[in-house]
């Protein structure tokens, strides 16, 4: 199912509405075709709310099967985990009896941002690698060169603010030192 944010938001004002003017017994009985129909369709939009803002799409990978299996793997760990912490249940509560889709995508986003963080951060970070004598952090999934937190450069030169993810604060550190003057053992050239 295409998610559709604004339907979203129309059916659990809608629900809101109904709840609110309609006694509950008379929804269930009188009106129980499009009511049912209201809540089934609700819980579908919900699910494929919380696909859409808890999962990431377009992350950048290389074609390395290892890799993507076990980011995968962590995700659906993750999302299991918040199953199981109830947190899909406190997102139906907000839909369902708080009328809340701001505090629903609220939660659905912080699954993602965890998702990207623990699940994805250790592979970018692996693909991160210290260049020009310990000066520079360059990535090869994207082929740029960290500047600073939210800023890599291509090797032409041009810089994008899109990219969030940092190289490992490690790196960042040996990076600061070296060009600091400070010699760090620990550098690879």
């Amino acid at each position: 199912m295409d998610f559709n944010y604004d339907e979203w938001v129309q059916n659990i004002e809608r629900l809101q509405k109904n709840r609110e003017k309609v006694p509950e017994d008379v929804l269930k009985t009188k009106y129980a075709k499009p009511y049912e129909k209201l809540i089934q369709t609700l819980k579908e939009q919900t699910g494929a709310m919380i696909a859409w803002a808890a999962v990431p799409d377009n992350l950048p990978v290389l074609d390395d099967q290892e890799d993507i299996e076990a980011i995968a793997t962590r995700a659906q760990g993750i999302i299991n985990l918040h199953r199981i912490m109830g947190t899909y249940k406190r997102i139906e509560h907000a839909v369902f009896s708080e009328y809340s889709p701001g505090q629903a995508f609220l939660m659905a986003s912080k699954i993602r941002d965890e998702i990207e963080r623990d699940a994805y951060g250790p592979y970018w970070e692996k693909h991160c690698n210290l260049r020009k004598d310990g000066t520079e952090i360059y990535n090869d999934i994207v082929g740029m060169i960290w500047i600073s937190p939210d800023l890599w450069r291509n090797e032409e030169g041009t810089c994008f603010e899109f990219i969030t993810w940092p190289p490992p604060k490690e790196m960042v550190e040996a990076v600061e030192r070296r060009k600091n003057g400070d010699q760090d053992h620990r550098i690879q050239e």
